[in-house]
């Protein structure tokens, strides 16, 4: 029970903290009205990133177990060491525009959060027992995959990723920094999800597999607004829109799939 109100708890503040980065950004932010454009994908982007996190926090919370909290546990570490670091190196941080005196509430949030987890361990499921569907286990071991693929080329060499993404930009100084901390960032949410995707591909309940497909919907309605509604400004700010309709197709067919194995799953339960 008490490993559930941890997720529960997690998911809750991914999902306000989504909707503050969305909505209020002066929390974090000194803007410099020359990187207004590295600003504005930085936010909407990342604000996705994490308030679509609190559905796969909320999916564990269903059936946690050791190996999920451990992974937990290593997640928070992870966060942990990254704002420590960016307020030991706050000079770099300012000089892109961020706040770093707000970043003292995450280190302080990890360390809370790992305490809980440690006293949650000994209670927790060390496994599932169900034997899982093997056509859902190929969808999670595909996302597995597809968030090696992001780390190795986001996370790993955030320059290159620049240039994949943003062909018809040239970042530079403050600029380059700050777009290379945004993909930073979005790929250790790529390390956090492969844990989540490795206990659902073990064995995931109906409840579970409509929490990932919700948080895949989102990302589609993300793209499909950039490609449909705001495309002339992306453009203009040098961003390859082929790249943003792969992952517009790439979010509809695993949302799609995880939908079909919720239905399909709750089918199979009420008869």
């Amino acid at each position: 029970m008490q490993a559930e109100k941890i997720f529960y708890a997690n998911g809750v503040l991914m999902f306000l903290s989504g909707i503050q980065m969305l909505f209020y950004p002066d929390l974090y932010f000194r803007l410099d009205m020359s990187h207004v454009d590295e600003f504005r994908v930085w936010n909407h982007m990342l604000a996705v990133q994490i308030f679509t996190y609190s559905f796969v926090c909320f999916a564990v919370a269903q059936s946690p177990t050791k190996r999920s909290l451990r992974a937990s546990f290593g997640i928070w570490f992870m966060w942990l060491a990254y704002h420590v670091a960016s307020m030991m190196y706050s000079d770099s941080f300012t000089t892109m525009g961020f706040d770093t005196n707000a970043f003292i509430a995450w280190p302080a949030l990890s360390i809370v959060f790992m305490i809980a987890i440690w006293r949650a361990y000994p209670q927790a499921a060390q496994f599932k027992n169900e034997k899982p569907l093997e056509e859902k286990t190929s969808l999670y071991v595909a996302l597995i995959v597809l968030m090696v693929i992001n780390i190795a080329t986001i996370f790993a060499q955030p320059r290159v990723a620049l240039r994949v993404y943003f062909p018809g930009k040239a970042f530079s100084g403050a600029g380059r920094e700050f777009m290379e901390n945004f993909m930073v960032c979005i790929g250790m949410f790529c390390i956090c999800h492969i844990p989540v995707y490795a206990e659902l591909a073990n064995n995931s309940t109906p409840f579970q597999d409509l929490m990932i497909g919700i948080e895949w919907t989102f990302w589609a309605f993300m793209f499909a607004y950039m490609l449909m509604v705001d495309v002339v400004y992306y453009k203009s700010i040098g961003v390859d829109t082929n790249s943003f309709t792969m992952w517009l197709f790439s979010s509809v067919a695993i949302s799609g799939c995880c939908y079909f194995f919720a239905i399909t799953g709750y089918q199979k339960k009420s008869n």
